[in-house]
């Protein structure tokens, strides 16, 4: 530091230490300036471009101002390497300064002062203070030696430093990210007044000497939310109460001494759209459905029976009728063959057991045959009727064990049977199958398919038991 300057007059011997005198005066001058008035910090540029999986961090030109009130000016982009750091790690930019630019003439030595920034790229574990190595960004490292993370909020900008008292006539309250129009702005629209167009938000307290909205802080300022209420949902009642008025079953009751509301239900006055203002809206019981209310119990039973909506319980099915070996169909029944069953009830269940026979009289002669097994439910329309069956297939071969029975299932028949006659080539396929095809209140109709011609002569035995309501 220096509080002297050169004085310059005419014929003056000038020698090194007078010129480092002059610059030592000038820097001093200059960082006193930078330091009292100003806040470190970056003042315009030295931006950070490291995306994600780059392997080093580009600094743009820019100028910066550090705790001791020296300038920092990058004139160039500057590279900078990670040199192997992993982990959380800061971008930084400092002042520092070197001789360059040798002599040519007389003695020897460098003629310049450069003033080069140092950049780099540091731990964040342990880093010098934010005022001297000056924060630009923070990165996250990964074992590959990229950049996972880039974060800015670490950087400072440079500011001014104001007296006790300013003069200032607008402040407009920037941030990063905002549109401009969107900054709270802070200015005195009339005389001793401030004015802040935007939202306010405060987290501490607020004293306030004078008066809310004309009220007398000092009086009831310790209760201000005891001031009565000039507008709650469009409602004005300025200098007086705003009163809760209950009505439509809807009680309301105002405690001052324990400061609350009560809000109560009368008599209900409507459900679902059925009304009795001030009496009760009944239930009635119908299509067998019975409603019991308990006022004391605080419930309402619903009660029914299967009787009551019609529903018969399995023991009230009765087996009205059975037919038993009254069906026997042979080799010369037509395809599409119909046996109608007249009952006098409605039929619901159906249970039918067979046997089929057939006997070829080729080579010898050969006589086979099986069980047949089926069930029907005959609830609903007639084209739903849900019948099931097992039946038998036979495979007649030229070799042992000669005659081959299967079990088969049908979802669309009470009773089948199939015959293959595979002697050398394909001689023969028969299908025999019965199904329900309708019903009535008062009957049943059988139909009987057949397909295939046998070479000798079959027959097929069902009986079938059927219960009713």
């Amino acid at each position: 530091m220096s509080d002297k300057r050169l004085r310059y007059y005419n014929g003056q011997f000038l020698q090194q230490q007078d010129f480092t005198a002059e610059q030592d005066y000038q820097l001093d001058r200059h960082r006193r300036h930078n330091r009292q008035l100003h806040t470190y910090g970056i003042a315009e540029g030295l931006t950070v471009t490291a995306g994600v999986g780059a392997t080093s961090a580009v600094v743009s030109p820019g100028t910066a101002i550090d705790g001791e009130g020296r300038t920092i000016v990058l004139t160039e982009s500057r590279n900078v390497p990670f040199n192997g750091l992993t982990g959380s790690v800061l971008v930084v930019i400092s002042y520092n300064q070197q001789t360059s630019d040798p002599a040519t003439v007389g003695d020897e030595g460098d003629t310049r002062w450069w003033e080069r920034p140092d950049v780099a790229v540091i731990a964040e574990a342990g880093a010098p203070a934010a005022d001297v190595r000056l924060r630009l960004a923070r990165l996250q490292i990964a074992g590959n030696n990229t950049v996972t993370t880039h974060d800015t909020t670490v950087r400072t900008s440079a500011g001014v430093r104001l007296g006790t008292e300013v003069a200032i006539e607008r402040i407009r309250l920037s941030r990063q990210g905002v549109a401009q129009p969107q900054w709270p702005v802070l200015s005195s629209g009339a005389a001793g007044q401030a004015d802040l167009t935007g939202n306010l938000a405060v987290a501490g307290n607020i004293a306030v000497t004078g008066t809310v909205d004309g009220r007398d802080v000092s009086v009831d300022g310790a209760r201000i939310d005891s001031l009565s209420a000039s507008t709650i949902q469009g409602v004005s009642n300025i200098g007086g109460n705003i009163n809760l008025v209950g009505q439509n079953g809807l009680t309301i009751v105002g405690n001052d001494a324990a400061n609350t509301i009560t809000f109560g239900t009368g008599s209900p006055t409507s459900i679902d759209g059925v009304s009795n203002p001030g009496g009760n809206i009944d239930f009635v019981g119908q299509g067998g459905i019975s409603i019991t209310p308990d006022n004391t119990g605080k419930l309402i039973a619903f009660n029914t029976s299967p009787a009551a909506i019609g529903a018969v319980p399995i023991g009230d099915y009765q087996l009205r009728n059975q037919f038993t070996g009254n069906w026997s169909l042979f080799t010369n029944d037509a395809d599409g063959a119909v046996r109608t069953v007249d009952l006098g009830f409605q039929p619901r269940l159906v249970w039918v057991h067979g046997f089929s026979n057939c006997y070829f009289s080729a080579s010898g002669g050969w006589s086979f045959g099986g069980v047949t097994n089926g069930s029907a439910r005959l609830i609903g329309a007639p084209s739903n009727i849900a019948q099931h069956c097992t039946g038998t297939e036979i495979y007649r071969t030229n070799a042992i064990p000669y005659v081959i029975p299967y079990s088969a299932g049908s979802a669309t028949e009470v009773a089948r049977a199939y015959f293959y006659e595979y002697t050398g080539t394909v001689y023969n396929v028969v299908s025999l199958s019965i199904r329900i095809s309708s019903f009535t209140a008062t009957s049943l109709t059988f139909t009987f398919n057949k397909s295939g011609t046998p070479p000798g002569s079959f027959s097929f035995y069902i009986y079938f038991h059927i219960f009713g309501s």
